[in-house]
C-alpha cells in the first residue's frame, strides 16, 4: 500500500468514527413518534421530555459530550 492509500484509509476511519460519535449524540423527536420510541430517526421520541430524560440518563452513565435534540416537523400539543 503506497503512502496516499494509506493517507486516505485513515482519513476514511476518522471519518467514520466522527460519523459514528456524533450519530450517537442526535436524538429525534416527533409528534409521529411513541412512547416506546428509542429517540433514532427510525424510531423518535413522541415528547421533548422523553428527550430530556434519555439526556440526562445519559449523562448519569457518563455523557460530557454535547446532544443534538432534532425536533421533527409536525404539531406539538402542549
Amino acid at each position: 500500500m503506497n503512502d496516499r492509500n494509506e493517507s486516505q484509509l485513515w482519513f476514511l476511519s476518522i471519518a467514520l468514527m466522527v460519523s459514528s460519535a456524533a450519530a450517537d449524540t442526535t436524538l429525534y423527536v416527533s409528534p409521529a413518534g411513541d412512547e416506546t420510541g428509542s429517540g433514532t430517526i427510525d424510531r423518535p421520541f413522541a415528547t421533548m421530555t422523553q428527550a430530556r430524560d434519555a439526556v440526562r440518563g445519559r449523562i448519569a452513565t457518563g455523557l460530557n459530550e454535547d446532544v443534538q435534540i432534532l425536533i421533527r416537523e409536525g404539531i406539538y400539543r402542549l
